[in-house]
């Protein structure tokens, strides 16, 4: 018998299988972002961009001391000559890992601003689309303060996922019919 699914669960036809708290589906790690995985998605993306961070200022150590480098790095055009002529290589590693990493970090902002809110990917998309189920999801964008959004990230990270109600314990692997 297949139980009823809990509230915010989805079944991910990429994955097979039902997730609770479900996300989205990401396809760069190949894996649901839900219950489960949710906080080291986000901490995978902060991650991410410091250790870009780190690789761009190491270039930057780099080019500014290279033998050939120009005297003065307040001149933007010797500079950029510079690095494209002498270190064509790393240079175009280091704009595409810009670009990247400003992808990156512009959805660790989104994934953060939901974690704020309360709300997953899944819930704000279905929500904008119309759909009555998500209806909740339109209800109260606005209307938190500063302190409930912190709170909201504090327990996001520190509490962890919301614990289900034993009424959902029993139907824990079975959440919807594609899943039986």
């Amino acid at each position: 018998m297949v139980g009823r699914r809990p509230h915010r669960a989805k079944h991910c036809s990429v994955c097979d299988k039902c997730v609770g708290r479900f996300d989205h589906h990401c396809t760069v790690v190949h894996n649901c972002v839900g219950e489960g995985s949710h906080r080291l998605f986000i901490i995978t993306l902060v991650l991410f961009d410091i250790l870009a961070l780190c690789w761009e200022l190491l270039f930057g150590v780099y080019a500014t001391s290279h033998p050939q480098a120009p005297s003065s790095i307040l001149n933007v055009g010797e500079v950029l000559t510079f690095t494209v002529v002498e270190l064509p290589g790393p240079t175009c590693f280091a704009l595409y890992l810009l670009g990247v990493a400003g992808f990156v970090s512009g959805v660790c902002v989104q994934q953060l601003g939901q974690v704020a809110s309360g709300y997953t990917t899944n819930e704000v998309i279905n929500a904008a689309r119309g759909r009555a189920h998500y209806a909740y999801a339109q209800q109260r964008p606005g209307q938190l303060g500063r302190r409930q959004k912190l709170e909201n990230i504090r327990a996001f990270f520190l509490d962890g996922p919301p614990t289900p109600s034993s009424r959902q314990l029993g139907q824990k692997l079975n959440h919807c019919a594609e899943c039986s």
